[in-house]
């Protein structure tokens, strides 16, 4: 029985009768998936809500000239209204890496002591292991032909990620 079926697959084969196509991955496949619509609160809240953040803590400025703005001494974050939908989570992300290096060190300079002219390049490199597309310090290290995250600036990065202060954790 199973010969004769496959006999007979074979021959429609040939025959032209039946014909599987297989599409060329991956562009048919991403083009037959519709476009992920980005929805600006949705980006801001899923990533506060990833990072364990309290949202008064993440507040829209549009008074500030950057994309984001930490406040280390403060522990909060700034992101303008104006920054494009798709960067959201990076700028973010970004900016809370430097909260962390600000709760890490004792304050914003503490932090500019311990990090120096790393201060950006090791935010970058943190919000880039959590997933960050938008990496601009990063880049233009690429771009200049360096490795974009040192072996140091991953530590650090890493130190960061995984530090929580006393005060993360107190009840609000």
């Amino acid at each position: 029985m199973r010969r004769l079926l496959g006999a007979v697959i074979i021959a429609n084969i040939l025959a032209g009768a039946l014909v599987l196509r297989i599409p060329n991955a991956p562009a048919e496949l991403a083009a037959a998936a519709p476009p992920r619509q980005c929805d600006w609160n949705t980006e801001y809240e899923r990533t506060i809500k990833e990072l364990g953040e309290d949202p008064r803590d993440v507040v829209r400025v549009a008074g500030i000239a950057r994309k984001g703005q930490a406040y280390l001494d403060a522990h909060m974050i700034g992101i303008n209204p104006t920054t494009p939908c798709d960067m959201v989570s990076s700028v973010i992300r970004h900016e809370w890496a430097h909260v962390q290096q600000g709760r890490l060190a004792g304050g914003l300079d503490a932090a500019w002591r311990k990090y120096g002219d790393r201060l950006e390049i090791v935010a970058d490199c943190t919000s880039w292991l959590l997933g960050s597309k938008h990496t601009p310090y990063r880049q233009q290290r690429i771009d200049d032909h360096f490795p974009g995250c040192t072996a140091a600036d991953l530590a650090d990065a890493r130190e960061l990620l995984g530090f929580r202060s006393p005060a993360d954790v107190s009840v609000r």
